[in-house]
């Protein structure tokens, strides 16, 4: 595996487990900003998926992705 494949699959899943770890908890910290499910559910969710989408995505570049020279 190329070592960029690696940084990339280590960041996924730190971001993914972040992310996941937000929901589990209720609450999420986003740009100095902490969104928390019972009083900004619209942030909440929006910050909680938008890094987990980012996350799979690197999952996704880390295994299928094409690194040239």
């Amino acid at each position: 595996m190329h070592p960029y494949k690696i940084i990339l699959f280590i960041l996924a899943i730190f971001v993914t487990g972040y992310s996941l770890m937000g929901i589990k908890q209720g609450k999420i910290r986003v740009k100095d900003f902490t969104y928390e499910k019972q009083t900004q559910p619209t942030g909440f969710w929006i910050s909680a998926l938008t890094l987990l989408a980012f996350g799979v995505m690197l999952f996704y570049f880390a295994f299928f992705g094409k690194i040239t020279k």
